[in-house]
């Protein structure tokens, strides 16, 4: 009996079946849905096996994975890598996968003021923690400076 493409599956020409067997054809570019219905079919299929370079053909490792698929064979290795002392990646990912990623608590800050009530809050909040910093700068601006503020300023003088 041969492997058939699943009754839903649309392959938009992405791959023909020959002998049962999807055959990748070069096509446009994929659309996200349609890489999903790919791998979604792939991973449908019965599991072949590692390929032997040596014996040329593929071998199933394990009496365990004959007759299952290759989702099947994914999720009972990614399984048994988590359950290993050292695979903490694999029990993370696992875990992320069949309960979700934890939510992460993100910080927001919102500024509402200017950029002088700014450097007036922190210099007011410096001289509370250190009270020999109580002279701070007062940034209001000057809206009608004259020339006469200027006259001692020895750059406008040019010395």
């Amino acid at each position: 009996m041969g492997i058939q493409p699943p009754q839903d599956f649309q392959s938009n020409q992405m791959f023909t079946w020959v002998d049962n067997m999807p055959v990748p054809r070069v096509s446009k570019s994929m659309q996200k849905e349609q890489i999903q219905q790919l791998y979604h079919a792939a991973g449908g299929l019965p599991y072949r096996g590692i390929w032997n370079p040596t014996a040329q053909q593929y071998e199933i490792e394990d009496a365990r994975f004959i007759g299952a698929t290759n989702f099947e064979v994914m999720v009972m290795k990614d399984i048994e890598a988590a359950c290993s002392s050292d695979g903490e990646k694999a029990r993370e990912r696992v875990m992320d996968r069949v309960l979700g990623k934890p939510k992460q608590a993100v910080e927001s800050t919102s500024l509402t003021m200017s950029y002088a009530d700014f450097l007036e809050e922190s210099a007011r909040r410096d001289a509370m923690e250190d009270p020999t910093l109580n002279n701070y700068i007062d940034l209001e601006p000057d809206l009608n400076p004259s020339y006469d503020d200027y006259e001692d300023n020895d750059l406008l003088n040019g010395i």
